[in-house]
């Protein structure tokens, strides 16, 4: 549950300084589980960054998405799509490099061994 988005700020910011999680079994009463069914993670760095991840089994609509927030914007993350934002939520201008839809693959070559 959730491991693409903590890997995500993991490979943007490294590992927090600080780390405090919230973990609920019973969020929807007559369900068992074997694993937490959500946790709110809560974490700081040194720097003065910090952020919050909401991980949830039954929370709609299900999506995995980043959402950056800073003193001059946001920019939002989500598959194959990266929009930059005022703090007030309106559309910015598009992030260098952003084209909508899913990233080529890189190309393989491939040799015969004869």
């Amino acid at each position: 549950m959730g491991y693409h988005v903590i890997d995500l700020v993991l490979w943007y910011f490294g590992l927090p300084d600080r780390i405090t999680a919230d973990l609920s079994v019973a969020a929807r009463p007559g369900r068992e589980y074997h694993a937490e069914d959500t946790a709110l993670v809560h974490f700081s760095y040194d720097s003065g960054l910090y952020g919050s991840i909401l991980l949830s089994r039954f929370i709609g609509p299900k999506t995995e998405d980043l959402c950056l927030v800073g003193s001059k914007g946001m920019v939002h993350l989500e598959r194959g799509r990266i929009r930059r934002l005022t703090n007030d939520g309106e559309s910015s201008s598009p992030c260098s490099g952003s084209k909508p839809g899913p990233r080529p693959r890189p190309h393989r070559s491939t040799t015969s061994a004869g």
